[in-house]
């Protein structure tokens, strides 16, 4: 049975000695340094990737502002993909952030992916259809 001494006396064993294990036959292996280990996943080996702008965060960054709370981008980040699954455009963003902004005093980017579907049904809706041109008829306007 180990205590936490033995534990702590291997752990010591292990950093003295630049990672080698003792084993049960006395005999001790060197382990590579970590920079010498290749990750074949990790393709930036030693450089810190720069991410592709998202077309969608910064449309919604340009209405409603940069982040500066946790709540703040885990609301900015459900909407991203939320939007993102939709298929939206920055243009469909703005579509959309219009359509919220005449239907709401007070919205957020949840509420703009909520209903962002509708502002885009609306926005290419034509004004005049066929049968609102029949009920005019029939009221005699």
């Amino acid at each position: 049975m180990t205590t936490t001494a033995d534990a702590k006396q291997r752990t010591a064993l292990v950093i003295a000695t630049g990672g080698a294990k003792r084993l049960r036959n006395g005999t001790t292996t060197q382990t590579p340094d970590v920079g010498d280990i290749e990750n074949p996943r990790h393709p930036y080996q030693g450089e810190t990737p720069m991410r592709e702008r998202d077309e969608i965060w910064d449309a919604l960054d340009q209405h409603f502002g940069p982040v500066r709370t946790k709540s703040e981008r885990g609301r900015r980040c459900v909407a991203v993909k939320e939007l993102r699954e939709a298929g939206a455009t920055p243009d469909e963003i703005r579509i959309a952030y219009k359509f919220c902004q005449d239907s709401f005093s007070v919205f957020t980017e949840i509420a703009l992916a909520q209903h962002f579907g509708r502002a885009q049904h609306l926005a290419v809706k034509p004004a005049v259809t066929p049968l609102s041109l029949v009920r005019k008829m029939a009221d005699g306007t």
